[in-house]
């Protein structure tokens, strides 16, 4: 569309029509924006409702974990090799190192 064409102002009259639809574009999209935030936000309190859990699952303590953790903490393998055997990131590993309570 023609009028929706910023780069051909020529003189004081084409340089208002220009900010006028630059202006017009904006507002189209921070209501678009809104708009979007407004269905976002509907769409989790209708999921929450529903008992629908958001989000990234909880990270699992693999069947060995003890025993590996045992180990690792004792200094006889490092925590590379921990994360090998237990088959875990090192966030992963490292978060459920911080969590995890020896009994």
């Amino acid at each position: 569309m023609p009028i929706l064409d910023t780069t051909r102002t020529e003189g004081l009259i084409g340089e208002v029509i220009s900010d006028i639809v630059l202006q017009l574009l904006g507002f189209v999209a921070e209501q678009e924006r809104a708009f979007i935030k407004q269905r976002q936000a509907e769409g989790i309190k209708l999921a929450k409702e529903k008992g629908k859990r958001l989000g990234k699952p909880p990270i699992e303590y693999p069947v060995n974990w003890s025993e590996v953790y045992t180990i690792w903490k004792s200094g006889s393998i490092t925590a590379r090799e921990a994360m090998r055997r237990t088959n875990l990131k090192p966030t992963s590993f490292y978060k459920l190192a911080k969590n995890y309570k020896v009994a």
